[in-house]
């Protein structure tokens, strides 16, 4: 069946039928029943290629995933492609290994210029690149939110957990508990996402009015190899706590503490962040306190912003943006034991 078959059947036109299909809301309830119905009846699904011709759209929202085997990505782009497809809209996925030309080749290339909106879900593009690239998407209106980043409010729309809250939380918990060997796993330097983790760091010591010891402070990649080979060193460095900055660090922190026979909350405090369902199965049952990390509840925040755009059709780019920045929960399971005695410092010389 055709979109010509649906309007002849419901004695409505063609253009009725396209405003329906596409959700459009200048079309009275009645006919708008009318046509549903035939098209659920039917099983007609409309051809995109079809519509992006006829209306200069193509139905079309990229999402932009440093990877995809990630289980907040992975459980991130499975809900929002859901949302979009229940919006007509197809779902378009690409993967950029963390590699930052990589990504700008993809937002430089005439393949996002096809797509009605953007989500991107990565780190790697510098504030000046990001400039740079979104000025031909601004000049199109084309709507693109950047998720789990800061975004200065000039450049783009973004979503992003307080992650530097979250930490200095976790640092103040530590403090208290007596802990002043603490260490840091992040992934690569210089990205908004470990800036804010180590900002919150930062600024717990320097309230408790102790320095930074950079040693303690480790870098990576943000995967289990890294969480392990760097919480071997910090054992080394004689580290109290670890706060893991993501997910697979944490869980490979876990494994290099039980090879050294630690037991977390007991020998050793150890925080991380949880991303997904399955993170939080395994963190239960490894006793670890995390911060909550919500993929789904992210996914379809950027998703009813996206549709709004969409659907609200701004006649001039927009020169201010917004930035909306959501607290973490925290899942205490008796992380911040106080250590004993013997392991606090015994001068004065670590303090500012």
């Amino acid at each position: 069946m055709t979109i010509k078959d649906i309007a002849k059947e419901a004695n409505v036109s063609v253009a009725t039928v396209s405003r329906v299909i596409n959700n459009y809301k200048w079309v009275s309830p009645d006919l708008r029943e009318r046509v549903l119905k035939i098209i659920e009846r039917e099983s007609y699904h409309p051809s995109y290629n079809a519509s992006a011709m006829a209306t200069g759209k193509s139905r079309v929202v990229v999402i932009i995933v440093p990877d995809i085997a990630g289980t907040f990505f992975a459980q991130f782009t499975s809900v929002a492609a859901k949302i979009l497809k229940e919006a007509g809209y197809a779902t378009v996925l690409v993967q950029t290994n963390n590699d930052e030309a990589e990504e700008e080749s993809f937002f430089s290339g005439s393949f996002l210029g096809m797509a009605d909106g953007i989500i991107s879900v990565t780190d790697s593009l510098e504030e000046s690149n990001l400039i740079r690239l979104l000025k031909p998407l601004r000049k199109k209106k084309k709507p693109v939110i950047f998720l789990d980043r800061r975004i200065p409010t000039y450049i783009a729309d973004s979503i992003a957990y307080d992650t530097k809250s979250a930490v200095n939380y976790a640092m103040e918990k530590l403090l208290l508990g007596g802990h002043r060997r603490i260490g840091l796993i992040l992934g690569a330097k210089g990205k908004s996402i470990i800036t804010d983790k180590l900002d919150g760091y930062r600024s717990a010591l320097r309230r408790w009015g102790y320095k930074q010891d950079r040693e303690l402070i480790r870098y990576g990649d943000w995967t289990v190899e890294t969480g392990i080979a760097e919480t071997e060193k910090l054992l080394k460095l004689s580290a109290t706590a670890i706060v893991a900055g993501n997910n697979c660090i944490c869980e490979g922190a876990a494994i290099a503490l039980k090879r050294h026979g630690k037991t977390v909350g007991r020998d050793i405090a150890l925080v991380g962040f949880e991303e997904s369902d399955s993170d939080r199965q395994l963190f239960d049952r490894l006793g670890i306190s995390t911060f909550q990390l919500r993929p789904s509840a992210m996914a379809t925040d950027a998703c009813d912003y996206i549709l709004k755009k969409l659907s609200d059709q701004e006649s001039e780019p927009r020169t201010a943006y917004h930035a909306t920045v959501y607290p973490v929960d925290f899942i205490d399971r008796g992380f911040a034991a106080n250590i004993s005695r013997g392991t606090r410092p015994e001068n004065e010389n670590e303090r500012e």
